[in-house]
This record gives structure tokens, sequence and C-alpha cells, in this order.
């Protein structure tokens, strides 16, 4: 993992060989993720925060379903992109 903390933000890069290393990591979060397709599993996890916002990609190479409970006063944005197949 790689931290950086210039000033008031704050940015976090992590790579993940395994669907339940994530899981472990967003415990903070809740977030439960299950890995749906077969393969091998890489993911990336890059979050960045600049003051009250918080940003956050992770990208996976596999298919994958993430449940996280609602938080009060927290708004969540979630754009899945996907490749699709021929």
């Amino acid at each position: 993992m790689n931290e950086s903390t210039p000033g008031r933000s704050k940015i976090i890069s992590c790579r993940f060989t395994d669907v339940e290393q994530v899981t472990e990591f967003l415990t903070y979060s809740q977030m439960e993720m299950i890995q749906l397709s077969c393969g091998s599993f890489q993911s990336e996890f890059f979050a960045t925060q600049i003051g009250d916002l918080y940003f956050t990609r992770i990208s996976t190479n596999q298919s994958v379903q993430a449940i996280s409970p609602r938080t009060a006063g927290i708004f969540n944005f979630c754009v899945a992109l996907g490749r699709q197949l021929n």
C-alpha cells in the first residue's frame, strides 16, 4: 500500500490478488465483495480525499458483486464499466 498526505489531501493505492483481501481491506465500509466469474483475481484500489470528499476507484479483472449497508449522511455514486465479450 502506498500512502501520501500532502496538506489535507490523502492518497491510497493498493493491489490485491484475492477477493477476500479486498473485503478485509474495506472492513471500515462494511463492504462485502463476491467473485462471480472463474479465474485468477487481480484488483487495484485507488482513493483520494480532498477536504470532506472521497474519490475511490476499484478495478478488477473478474466479475464481482459488491454489497454494502447504507450509512446515514454519506452519498455514494457508482459507475460500473464493463467490457462486452464477443
